[in-house]
Order: C-alpha cells, then structure tokens, then sequence
C-alpha cells in the first residue's frame, strides 16, 4: 500500500477542516431561522414581593429610621437626661410588638467624625442592651451597638437597625439624632404574651465624647451609677413602653451628692425628726 506523503496530509487535513466549516455554517444558518415554539400559559395571579433587609429585622411600617424624631410615638415619650463635658443628652424608648425603639439625641460643641467605622474617635451613641432574662453577664445577653454619623456595627453581629443624623440646633450647637431598632427575639428578651412586650427594657445608654482622634481624652459619657460588663448587668436604666421610667416628676427637687452627680440643690431636712 502506498504511503501518501506529507505534503498529500496537509492537503487532506485542509479540505476536511474546510468541509467542517461549510456543515458548521449551514447548520447555523438553518437553525437561525428556524423559530423556537413557545406555549403561553394565561396566568392572572399577582406576584406580591417584598424585599427584606438581611440581617435587619421587620420594623413597624408607620416608624422611619432616618434621624429625625418625626414619627408620632417620640412627641409624648419620656426622657432620660444627662450633660457631662457641656455635652447635653437625652434618651427614650419606644416598645410595639415589633420590637424596641431608642430615640437619642446629643448637643456637642465639639462633635466630630473622624474615620470610618472609627467609632473610639467618632461622636457617637453605644447603646448597651441587657436582656431581661440575664442573671448574669453573657455577651449575648448584654449586646452592645454603635452608630455614628456615616455608620452602625454590633460586635456580636446582632440583627437590627440604626441610623444617625447630624444637624444644628437653633442656637448653632452640632447635634447629633439617632434612632435604634431591633426585635426582642434578637435581644433575646422575654415578652409578656398578651401585650407582645416585656416590662421594660435595661439600657446603658452612652455617647462617646471626642477630644480628638486617638486623644487620652475620649470618653463614654452614660448617666450616673450606670454600669456595664462584668457582672453588674442589673446596673442598668429602666426604659419601658412610654419612655424612662424613672424620670422626675414636676417640681422635683434632689441636693448636692458626694460625688457630684446631683440635680438640684433643694434638700429640705428641716422636718428630718419627723421622718
């Protein structure tokens, strides 16, 4: 049998792949114009869809977390006040079903952002949440969560929601609104289940005070003899559906403490044998 030369390959190898491409194009050409049949089916269901944010619980429709206090519910609540380092603060709560609102506000003439997700060096709020089944302190029943300006985090990757807005107030002072959300099943608090909420809330709640970035000087500002970490989860503020239940009533007079956490000087001992 004769051998066919190299030469002879080539030219076979040639007209083969020349062949392949001239059935590869009819091919193509037939099967572009056929058209694909597509049966319908008539469907008149509506599609309802609705886009929930991951790691975000679901909030009440009518409440806005946008920075702003406009919603109805913050108008009546009740206030728990501060001022530390001309700094004047002020927290409330609101309670639905849904889960726990705070509602914060912060005056500083020396407001300040400084990085991203900075918030040591950023004002900010740092709202410490204790659950109301914790006897003692567990990380993931005392939660804490930080906003500032631009952000928000949890350290133990809790779900909820926050936002803050920086404005001035009438007399030009920067002030800092933040408004929290977050379900009581991530709080893992324990509800009453007739109201659909528990008694009241125990909140830390703190602003961080800024000199400068990095400066000795920052600080946590949170109200008197409350305390956080370790043990002392009782150690808390006591927030419920209409705001601090511990706010003063008109016309409260509190003197002078040894460690200068008072109110007012208006001690009256004058009946002091009278009980």
């Amino acid at each position: 049998m004769k051998k066919c030369d190299s030469k002879t390959k080539v030219i076979l190898i040639a007209l083969v792949c020349l062949l392949l491409m001239m059935l590869g194009t009819v091919l193509f050409v037939v099967l572009r114009e056929q058209k694909p049949k597509i049966n319908l089916v008539d469907n008149t269901d509506e599609y309802s869809w609705q886009y929930t944010k991951a790691f975000v619980g679901e909030r009440d429709a009518d409440m806005k977390l946008d920075g702003e206090l406009t919603e109805k519910v913050w108008q009546s609540q009740k206030w728990l006040t501060h001022v530390e380092k001309d700094v004047s603060m002020r927290y409330t709560t609101a309670f639905t079903p849904k889960g726990l609102y705070i509602a914060a506000v912060a005056e500083d003439e020396n407001m300040q952002w400084n990085d991203t997700r900075a918030f040591m060096n950023n004002s900010s709020f740092r709202f410490y949440v204790v659950s109301n089944k914790a006897e003692d302190y567990f990380c993931f029943d005392c939660i804490n969560f930080y906003v500032d300006e631009e952000d928000s985090s949890c350290r133990q990757q809790t779900r909820f929601e926050a936002k803050a807005a920086r404005t001035e107030n009438e007399d030009g002072v920067p002030t800092l609104t933040a408004e929290f959300f977050a379900t009581w099943e991530d709080l893992n608090y324990k509800v009453n289940p007739e109201t659909g909420v528990p008694e009241y809330a125990r909140i830390v709640p703190m602003y961080r005070y800024v000199e400068g970035f990095e400066s000795a000087d920052n600080a946590f500002l949170k109200p008197a003899f409350a305390e956080i970490d370790n043990d002392r989860v009782r150690n808390a503020m006591l927030f419920n559906m209409s705001g601090y239940i511990n706010v003063d009533q008109e016309g409260t007079d509190l003197g002078n403490a040894g460690n200068g956490f008072a109110k007012s000087d208006g001690w009256d001992i004058s009946d002091l044998d009278g009980g």
